[in-house]
């Protein structure tokens, strides 16, 4: 991180242009989990369900990544068996898709 303890920005590109110039607005600091859970909140007020229904998603994909990644230690007629019955569907329709793709959907 740099000396304000940001370790990542995000822009919001869709969100920050009126009149064809960029806002600030678009520029979104990342300090910690909290603080992007807050902002978001602070800035969208309209989308707490999207929000919401956004972070219960990544955070379901999130959780099946260390499986995911533990079955490519076992030879692939294995791991294809094994992806495709413990792998839960929320890994099959979300894990492969980008933010802005799920973000349009939901």
């Amino acid at each position: 991180g740099n000396s304000e303890g940001i370790y990542e920005r995000i822009k919001l590109s869709r969100t920050c242009v009126t009149e064809g110039k960029e806002e600030e607005k678009g520029d979104l600091p990342i300090v910690n989990e909290a603080q992007l859970r807050q902002e978001l909140r602070n800035r969208f007020p309209g989308l707490l369900p999207q929000i919401r229904k956004f972070e219960k998603l990544a955070t379901a994909v999130l959780t099946c990544f260390p499986l995911h990644s533990a079955l490519h230690a076992v030879p692939w007629s294995v791991r294809a068996v094994l992806l495709r019955t413990i792998m839960p569907s929320v890994w099959w329709e979300y894990a492969s898709r980008t933010a802005e793709d799920v973000l349009t959907e939901i």
